[in-house]
């Protein structure tokens, strides 16, 4: 996975970088981001996510309040 990449000494970022398509100012903090996370822990983030995205397109919940809770949850796991 991805974060699996991330942490493996194996690879340099540039590498990582390009295979994720990750450019300019943004690339560090999203590879910063994966250092500070088990592959476990991103997994779950990502189930949350798509769990959100699922129940925004089904009408059970409020777009705007969704992305704003799962903001503070990402926000709060970084932090």
């Amino acid at each position: 996975t991805g974060v699996q990449d991330v942490c493996s000494s194996d690879l340099h970022p540039g590498m990582i970088a390009k295979r994720y398509k990750l450019w300019g100012p943004m690339q560090e903090a999203v590879l910063g981001a994966a250092r500070k996370i088990s592959p476990d822990d991103a997994a779950a983030i990502f189930r949350q996510v798509v769990q959100a995205d699922r129940k925004m397109k089904s009408g059970l919940a409020d777009g705007v309040r969704s992305v704003e809770a799962q903001a503070v949850l990402l926000a709060d796991r970084f932090s």
